[in-house]
């Protein structure tokens, strides 16, 4: 099989793979598309059956540029399994401030940073997680 062919079916591979499609009404009324796993995808549309036909296309041509230059295809998230558990370095200086939060707050460390990245990504505040006060902030009475 040559590598023509090869990337042929690649890219047809990309483009039905369940990646996470990213799409935003824009204030003029069309739409902008990303997919998230893949950096600097994107495409847009005057209406969302348009925006995905391109986006359709944005996906072919970039996975089709990246292969022609040697790079790895990186896999739709849905398809990677997260156990729910990572190691995670940090400077000792942010390693004692969240222990010290997290100890005002009365919940292991381990409990205040999953609600501090649960808050950072957008999931809000977890029923009975901490509040995530920043120093010198008070609780209200």
């Amino acid at each position: 099989m040559t590598d023509d062919v090869m990337i042929e079916e690649a890219v047809r591979a990309a483009v039905a793979a369940p990646y996470t499609r990213v799409f935003v009404r824009e204030a003029d009324g069309g739409y902008s598309t990303s997919v998230l796993e893949l950096p600097g995808c994107y495409s847009s549309g005057d209406t969302a059956e348009e925006a995905m036909e391109m986006l359709d296309e944005a996906i072919a041509m970039w996975v089709g540029a990246e292969l022609e230059d040697g790079h790895d295809i990186p896999p739709p998230s849905r398809v990677v399994e997260y156990p729910g558990r990572l190691t995670l370095p940090l400077l000792p200086s942010i390693h004692e401030r969240a222990a010290l939060l997290a100890q005002r707050e009365g919940v292991s460390l381990n409990v205040y940073l999953a609600a501090a990245i649960s808050y950072y990504v957008g999931l809000g505040r977890p029923s009975g997680r901490p509040a995530l006060m920043a120093p010198g902030e008070e609780r209200g009475h």
